[in-house]
């Protein structure tokens, strides 16, 4: 997985056969750069926190579980 400027997550899969990751997805819920990834626990899914004040959970699919707010500023940690 990957954050950017573009506020953008862009979701991999690693290809066995190759040994590289290919591009899977993209999907877009922040409303401002993306600052800050965090895998979940279980390996099922991550976090996304970013610019527009937000952190987002999501799955493995790139479905948005949960939103989380109430800073007021950029969020730049997870842990």
């Amino acid at each position: 997985m990957s954050g950017s400027v573009d506020f953008t997550n862009k979701m991999y899969n690693y290809n066995k056969a190759t040994g590289v990751y290919d591009f899977d997805k993209e999907v877009k819920y922040h409303d401002g750069f993306v600052m800050k990834l965090m895998p979940e626990i279980t390996g099922n899914g991550f976090f996304s926190a970013g610019r527009d004040n937000k952190i987002f959970h999501i799955d493995i699919n790139g479905t948005p579980l949960m939103q989380y707010e109430g800073h007021t500023m950029a969020v730049n940690s997870l842990c």
